[in-house]
Formats: structure tokens, C-alpha cells, sequence
């Protein structure tokens, strides 16, 4: 996992997506997700990837949506340090 505070590497995303919607990203996508970074957000390249297909795509997040001032909303914790009980994590589902 990122060491970056409420980042989640895209091999960890990748993994998810294949154990959640038996979809495989190949290395080259992965490779091409991360290396976006670059610019002053602070929002991880993959979540800026994501916002983008969902713009490009006209969908929206739901829960982002509706529950635009929510802070803390995880679904996602780093296990081996155990930040759920921190609430320090990310969230991976989204609803579309």
C-alpha cells in the first residue's frame, strides 16, 4: 500500500477489481493509471482516473452525490496497521 495518508496503491485497486468484478487490468494500464500524478490535487492519480471516466462517462457517485460533506466515509483500511480503528483509509465501491 502508498505510504501517502488515505491512498491505496493501483495494484491493491487492480486486485480488488478482479476478486469484486472478475476484471483484469493488465500491467500496462496499471502502469499508465499511476503515472498521471503530477498535478497540485491531492486526490490519488487513480481517483483522478476514476473521476474521469465518470465524467466522461456522465455517471456520478452516488454517495458523493447526496452526502456531499462527508468526511471519514471508508470502506477500505490498511489491515496490517490496523487503521480502521483510526478511520484512516479509502474508499473502493463506489455507486454508480
Amino acid at each position: 500500500l502508498a505510504e501517502e495518508e488515505n491512498v491505496v496503491s493501483i495494484s491493491v485497486v487492480a486486485e480488488l477489481i478482479m476478486k469484486i468484478a472478475g476484471i483484469k487490468w493488465e500491467e500496462s494500464l496499471q502502469r499508465e493509471i499511476a503515472v498521471t500524478d503530477g498535478s497540485t490535487s491531492r486526490k490519488a492519480p487513480p481517483r483522478r482516473w476514476l473521476n474521469a471516466v465518470l465524467e466522461e462517462d456522465g455517471m456520478i457517485d452516488a454517495f458523493e452525490h447526496f452526502y456531499p460533506n462527508a468526511e471519514g466515509r471508508y470502506t477500505c483500511w490498511h489491515q496490517f496497521t490496523n487503521k480502521r480503528y483510526t478511520n484512516e483509509g479509502a474508499r473502493i465501491d463506489f455507486t454508480l
